[in-house]
């Protein structure tokens, strides 16, 4: 059996606490500094391009070769209009306001090196995050986010399960000697009258060849989010589990696909958030890493 079809499938369930980690002691330390991660503002730029093209389709040609700078944040809202501000109209223009951010997020990026049966993990140059080749106009632009903060990056746990799951993607292809892991921790949350997907892009993959699509660590006044890990075809369900903190998915991304489901507050009254605080890792062969 090859190692292509040995590893297509899979796709694990796993707890922390499974390698020798203290699962309590882990999330109360790495808890506080997802909290307090910057507000990912791609998403808010992301609504405004969708709502304005689907409101104004003829001018979705002009919106979409100028919205890449604004995007990238290099130009603010109304620049990126131009011409377009005077003929938006106020409800609108309105709506537009009212988008706020609902995920915060962090990324960095690491070289694992196989020169000795122990890898070596080296902080490496993060470049922008692209995904040119998951389809979709807005996922193929460049994203650069702020790195992550120092109490998450350098935790020994992390280091530990970069460590553990950096082997066993070698033990599925033993001939590399070097891969990339992006770490991107994440918080996403949902505010009273609101509901938050965790997933915009609905059933995809990542661009990675292995992920843990979502290490949980903490999930705070909420209902939902249920993990689903679906075959090739994108309809055949092959996992699904609500994770609870400490518990996370390690799958193969080139043939499998993933989805979370929205999450409510679980509060019925007051103006308490509700959050879902998470780590992900992209695992990318180093031949496929630049790509």
């Amino acid at each position: 059996m090859t190692t292509e079809s040995r590893s297509k499938h899979v796709y694990e369930k796993f707890d922390v606490a499974d390698f020798g980690i203290d699962t309590n002691q882990f999330l109360s330390e790495i808890d506080p500094s997802l909290d307090e991660l910057p507000w990912d503002l791609f998403d808010v730029r992301a609504q405004h391009f969708r709502i304005l093209t689907k409101q104004y389709p003829e001018c979705k040609e002009y919106l979409t070769s100028s919205f890449p700078q604004y995007y990238s944040g290099s130009v603010d809202f109304n620049t990126w209009l131009g011409n377009m501000t005077e003929r938006v109209e106020d409800d609108i223009y309105q709506h537009l306001g009212t988008v706020s951010p609902f995920r915060k997020r962090s990324m960095t990026q690491l070289t694992v090196q196989f020169d000795s049966d122990t890898p070596t993990i080296l902080r490496k140059e993060t470049s922008p995050y692209l995904q040119h080749d998951m389809g979709g106009y807005i996922r193929s632009l460049p994203r650069d986010y702020p790195e992550v903060p120092d109490p998450i990056l350098q935790h020994p746990a992390i280091t530990h399960l970069i460590s553990e799951f950096s082997m066993r993607v070698r033990s599925m292809h033993p001939d590399i000697r070097e891969m990339i892991v992006k770490i991107h921790p994440t918080s996403v949350v949902c505010r009273p009258s609101q509901h938050s997907k965790p997933s915009l892009e609905g059933i995809h993959n990542d661009g990675a060849d292995y992920i843990i699509s979502a290490l949980v660590i903490s999930r705070k006044n909420i209902l939902g989010g249920e993990s689903i890990v679906y075959d090739n075809d994108k309809k055949a369900v092959l996992a699904r589990h609500i994770l609870e903190p400490g518990e996370g998915i390690f799958q193969n991304d080139s043939d499998l696909y993933h989805d979370v489901t929205p999450i409510y507050r679980s509060l019925g009254n007051g103006q308490v958030e509700g959050i879902r605080n998470m780590i992900g890792f992209d695992f990318l062969l180093h031949q496929d890493a630049d790509e």
